[in-house]
């Protein structure tokens, strides 16, 4: 069993076309996961639900919330809990 929170470096990072994100958390809580950029703009919520505790995969493809590619950059990916808040970056190329 998880006794701790763990946000792993996306593979493969530099990223395109997607990326792999995968996370533990030690109880069954409320997770969010979002990518935002350097600007700190949600760019995208990947995860908004109650989890298990445990390891967890989420997959992103690169895309904002309608849908759209977005640019060539670095982004910022976050893993938020009702007592806790980790971030990572990691960089999409076109």
């Amino acid at each position: 069993m998880a006794d701790e929170y763990v946000l792993k470096q996306n593979y493969p990072n530099p990223f395109n076309p997607d990326t792999k994100i995968e996370f533990t958390i030690p109880a069954s809580e409320h997770v969010s996961v979002n990518v935002y950029n350097l600007e700190g703009r949600l760019i995208k919520t990947l995860i908004n639900q109650e989890m298990r505790s445990g390891q967890h995969v989420v997959r992103w493809n690169g895309t904002n919330q309608v849908g759209t590619k977005v640019g060539t950059g670095m982004y910022i990916y976050q893993l938020k809990t009702n007592s806790r808040v980790l971030n990572r970056r990691m960089t999409f190329v076109k």
